[in-house]
């Protein structure tokens, strides 16, 4: 279903406020109007988020039918334009939280992992966090903790800065592939860089 005009949505929105089983079919009639125009608009803004569009689309126009009775969409001044700007802005509020959830995620397996093998071959055991890395890594926004990283770049030498920029990056597929481009150096070399700069940055968080 396509867009729909002005009057249509009158109509569509005095239903709403009068509630009842025809709320529930005029916003079911909005969904449908308006369903693809959403998604496509969030698979333009987040494209990581792709295999969560739906779910954030539907999340979007749930919240916005609790709310009716609070949406200014919906009064008799109320427009067309109004509804979708609420309902895009409500999708985006969902897709940015999933996307700052995603990045904390991400910076917190890029700088505490200790998974790779140690030099003599063996393999580490799994790192327990203490408590202040519990405190630092998962109850701070992504925003914060990526901001508290990079305060910290300038502590690092120059090598240690690029080696940290790559393992911070979301869109880096193979950071050791990446790290043995940037620096020139062999593969072991890459790995033992990788795991001397995850433990600097955890040193430098403690103070």
């Amino acid at each position: 279903m396509g867009e729909i005009g002005e009057s249509k949505y009158a109509s569509l929105a005095a239903a709403i406020r009068a509630g009842g089983e025809g709320a529930r079919r005029a916003m079911d009639e909005l969904v449908r109007a308006e369903r693809t125009h959403l998604a496509r608009t969030l698979w333009r803004e987040f494209p990581k988020l792709r295999d969560e569009i739906e779910d954030v689309v539907a999340e979007a126009f749930e919240r916005v039918w609790r709310g009716t009775e609070k949406c200014d969409c919906f009064s008799p001044d109320g427009t067309y334009a109004s509804f979708r700007a609420l309902v895009v802005k409500q999708a985006s509020y969902l897709a940015l939280s999933l996307t700052r959830k995603a990045a904390a995620r991400s910076a917190k397996a890029e700088v505490m992992s200790l998974e790779e093998p140690a030099r003599d071959g063996r393999l580490r055991e799994p790192f327990v966090a203490e408590d202040w890395e519990s405190t630092v890594i998962e109850q701070v926004e992504a925003e914060k903790l990526r901001a508290r990283l990079a305060s910290l770049m300038g502590s690092l030498t120059e090598r240690q800065r690029i080696v940290a920029h790559i393992l911070l990056q979301e869109d880096v597929s193979d950071a050791n592939a990446a790290i043995v481009g940037a620096l020139g150096c062999s593969d072991g070399a890459a790995r033992e860089a990788k795991r001397a700069v995850r433990e600097r940055l955890r040193q430098l968080l403690q103070t």
